[in-house]
This record gives structure tokens, C-alpha cells and sequence, in this order.
């Protein structure tokens, strides 16, 4: 299983020690189930969906196939704005690509879905009002 880590930290305040906490834990996971990690995207200081572009760039990555599954620490990581979150929801009903956030809110991989199937409901509404612009 090609495995991508996406990786996030909105502030710069221990960000480096943050990171490197959600790399190891993805990595031990991975490591666990025996697949293979491919690539890491890494956000620092991702405030305002047109930073977060590690994500887009797991998810282009994702639409041409390179991986089979994006890994998170947690699912506000993945989830936090609309247009990214209605991208990851595409591509999962697609079966493009499996999501597994490591908090177990969701692992499609395990037909648990949790916020997939409702991402209006997890998303900060800042976020929204900065996708519409």
C-alpha cells in the first residue's frame, strides 16, 4: 500500500517538534501494517486554505494515483476546509484513494467513513469564508 503522511501545524510556536510527533506516529503506523510510506507533505503555519498546499498537493497526487491512502494524525488536519474536504470526499467515493486519520475518527480503508460522508459538519466556518472568495 503506497502511503502518503500530511502533516500540520498552524502556528510556528513548537511547530518543528509538532511535526516531527505526527511524522513518527504515521511512520509506526505504517510500519505496523507494513506498507509503504511514499511521500510526507508538511504544512507550518497553515492558516487559510490557500497555504494548505501540501494538501492539494496529496490530493493531486492522489487523483493521479501515486498513493493509495493519505494518513493524518487527525481528521481536523484533513477537514478543515470546504473545498479540500469535498475534494477528499470525491476521490474516497471514487475509491481513488483511502483516508485513515490515526485519532480512528476515520479509516475508509475499514469502511469507517465518520466525517467523510458529512464534511459541511467538521469544517471550520472561517475556512468556508475563505474558500468562497
Amino acid at each position: 500500500m503506497k502511503c502518503a503522511a500530511y502533516v500540520r501545524t498552524a502556528s510556528s510556536e513548537h511547530s518543528e517538534s509538532s511535526l516531527s510527533m505526527q511524522v513518527k506516529a504515521i511512520e509506526e503506523y505504517i510500519k505496523n501494517k507494513n506498507w509503504q510510506l511514499c511521500k510526507i507533505y508538511k504544512e507550518e503555519n497553515s492558516l487559510g486554505p490557500e497555504l494548505n498546499v501540501g494538501l492539494q498537493r496529496a490530493i493531486n497526487d492522489a487523483k493521479e494515483e501515486k498513493v493509495d491512502v493519505i494518513i493524518s494524525v487527525t481528521a481536523s488536519r484533513l477537514f478543515r476546509y470546504y473545498k479540500q474536504a469535498t475534494h477528499l470526499q470525491g476521490l474516497c467515493e471514487q475509491q481513488k484513494v483511502d483516508i485513515i486519520t490515526l485519532d480512528n475518527c476515520i479509516n475508509t480503508f475499514e469502511g469507517k467513513y465518520g466525517l467523510i460522508h458529512s464534511p459541511l459538519s467538521s469544517i471550520n466556518s472561517i475556512g468556508f469564508l475563505y474558500d468562497k472568495k
